[in-house]
């Protein structure tokens, strides 16, 4: 018995060997090839439907302005809601907007504008926000005031995804195919690299503690729209709310999150800290404080409260009391 064993064994053995000898193996990853939409068609995209309206699959951010809730669809658009009815919401439109993200909105001189972001441009929409007869018309356009972001897409970030070059010369990045591949290497398993680019005589409605997009107005009745992206404050000049027009921008760090106006400040949160900008002079923003906190996601919602809470936060500059 063992000596019928004994090729076998000796088979084994040999090929072990020769395994180690070889110093091969395979490994396994997944390339995103992009998916692209041309300026050209991204900047004839935005239309309304009010039949055949999608559901709710990712929602992003969120607006209420009278009875109206506008809900992002992140990527795709805004769904429009009535709430009159608090028991009974009943879905009024889809406004399609490639590449959407945020949203503002703005009543004044008796118009209604909404402010939205389609990838790198901000759209100027004038809505008729009549519930029986709701509409929403593209009445301007600033193209490319915003970052050509290519991994936008993404919800939440692949693991250990592998990009394929990307060219963003006059188009942008709508989604991307996935192919799984598997290579051998006679090294051993090789790392696979990924990428990752950091990547008012009038009133405005109220945005979500996640809002990247705010308006403020000061007694002068001059109202401005304040957006940040994960670095940077940019701010646009409404004296005529349907043709903004770009001021500054300001480098803000990393990681910003979300931005919320209270008084004559802005309250900026990123995943460590939240920033004070003081708007004494609303073209052109000026950090006063700093509180840092452990990293977290960082919602923003400022106003009126009880008695301070208690935590642990470092605060640089000094915060305002109402």
């Amino acid at each position: 018995m063992k000596f019928k064993s004994f090729p076998l064994l000796v088979s084994i053995i040999i090929l072990t060997i020769l395994a180690f000898s070889c110093g091969g193996s395979s490994y396994t990853y997944d390339v995103y090839t992009p998916v692209y939409m041309s300026f050209d068609t991204l900047r004839s995209s935005v239309s309304v439907r009010k039949a055949g309206m999608p559901d709710l699959e990712n929602p992003g951010k969120i607006y209420l302005i009278g009875n109206l809730l506008f809900v992002g669809e992140r990527n795709a658009g805004i769904h429009v809601i009535d709430i009159e009815d608090t028991t009974s919401p009943q879905q009024l439109a889809f406004i399609e907007v490639p590449g959407n993200s945020d949203l503002a909105i703005l009543e004044k001189d008796n118009r209604t504008i909404l402010y939205a972001d389609s990838f790198i441009d901000l759209v100027v929409m004038e809505l008729n926000a009549d519930p029986l007869d709701f509409s929403a018309d593209e009445i301007s356009r600033l193209e490319g005031v915003f970052p050509n972001d290519p991994y936008q897409y993404f919800i939440d970030d692949p693991a250990m995804p592998w990009f394929a070059d990307v060219d963003l010369d006059d188009q942008v990045v709508v989604s991307y195919e996935t192919e799984t591949v598997t290579e051998w290497s006679e090294y051993g398993t090789e790392s696979v690299d990924y990428a990752v680019e950091d990547s008012s005589g009038g009133t405005s409605g109220t945005g979500g503690s996640m809002a990247r997009f705010t308006l403020y107005g000061n007694d002068s009745d001059l109202w401005h729209l304040y957006t940040v992206d994960d670095t940077n404050l940019r701010v646009f000049e409404l004296s005529s709310p349907w043709s903004p027009s770009p001021e500054v921008s300001k480098n803000l760090g990393w990681d910003i999150e979300t931005i919320f106006p209270y008084k004559n400040y802005l309250y900026i949160g990123s995943s460590s800290a939240m920033y004070l900008y003081s708007l004494e002079n609303p073209s052109n923003p000026v950090e006063t404080a700093t509180v840092s906190h452990f990293s977290s996601r960082d919602p923003v919602v400022v106003g009126p409260v009880g008695p301070e809470l208690p935590g642990t936060f470092s605060l640089q500059g000094s915060i305002p009391v109402y």
